[in-house]
């Protein structure tokens, strides 16, 4: 499927772009508030709540049983006090863990809480072959900002049977909800090799800060196959014949906001 067609074949009806409701402060590092933010396009929705954790702050702010769930709910973001990962896909949770021997355990339901979370539904999946040329996140990425007429951010998730996935789970091991140690210093790294995996990312350039990394435009999970490994992807080396899978079109209920002072009662910190 060439480029034109992928396009088309994404974009939104006449003037569909995003809603922003419900915006009560920005959560950039150093911001004091933690409040939730929501966009609405008619085909997802998508929360994102409390903010990311440079200063070593990751106290609670937002448990899984209260996001609201069904068949197509997902989220992705790290476990309060820094000691695993959350992701869900499909409406199931899989929580991983470093257990004392080091070794990675995964988890199900909906009672593990957060420092931070993004989390949505999405009304109906649309799947395009991912293009066999698009190998890394930095090729993901580059080949997703070709989407120009998608309204971001936008979830999406891609499934492929034969993917070398670099990995990590943050493991905190300090008492407590915060943490003096480095964030590289927390991982713990693992990789599948040639194993059926799903990734599930939501893509934006406009959210550094807020819920990707600075520099990045797409924060991704991963589940593995059988279930019994996940955690935040480093670095996917996509197999053969994966798909990417993205919110098919729906009417957007308006105008595409963007970015600024003006969007965030309490400033944009670090702009």
């Amino acid at each position: 499927m060439g480029g034109e067609e992928l396009v088309r074949l994404l974009r939104p009806p006449a003037g569909a772009r995003q809603l922003l409701l419900g915006v009560t402060a920005a959560v950039l590092p150093g911001c004091t508030s933690s409040g939730r933010t929501e966009v609405d396009t008619g085909a997802y929705a998508l929360s994102w709540q409390g903010r990311l954790h440079h200063t070593g702050d990751a106290r609670p702010r937002v448990s899984l049983n209260e996001i609201p769930r069904t068949d197509r709910t997902f989220a992705i973001g790290p476990l309060a006090g820094l000691r695993g990962e959350i992701t869900v896909i499909d409406g199931e949770p899989y929580i991983a863990r470093i257990d004392e021997n080091g070794e990675q355990r995964v988890g199900h339901g909906f009672d593990p809480r957060a420092p931070f979370l993004v989390y949505g539904n999405v009304r109906e999946w649309r799947g395009v072959s991912v293009p066999a040329d698009v190998k890394t996140v930095q090729d993901l990425e580059g080949w997703l900002e070709t989407l120009e007429d998608f309204a971001e951010p936008f979830p999406f998730k891609i499934t492929t049977a034969t993917s070398t996935i670099q990995y990590h789970v943050i493991h905190n091991a300090e008492p407590g909800y915060k943490t003096s140690l480095p964030h590289s210093d927390l991982m713990r790294r693992f990789e599948l090799n040639k194993t059926p995996v799903t990734l599930l990312g939501v893509y934006s350039t406009e959210h550094g800060g807020i819920f990707t990394h600075r520099g990045a435009a797409t924060p991704i999970h991963m589940v593995a196959g059988d279930g019994q490994r996940s955690g935040h992807v480093d670095g996917p080396e996509m197999g053969d014949e994966a798909r990417l899978f993205v919110p098919a079109e729906g009417r957007a209920q308006g105008p595409r906001p963007m970015l600024s002072r003006q969007n965030f009662p309490d400033g944009v910190c670090g702009a």
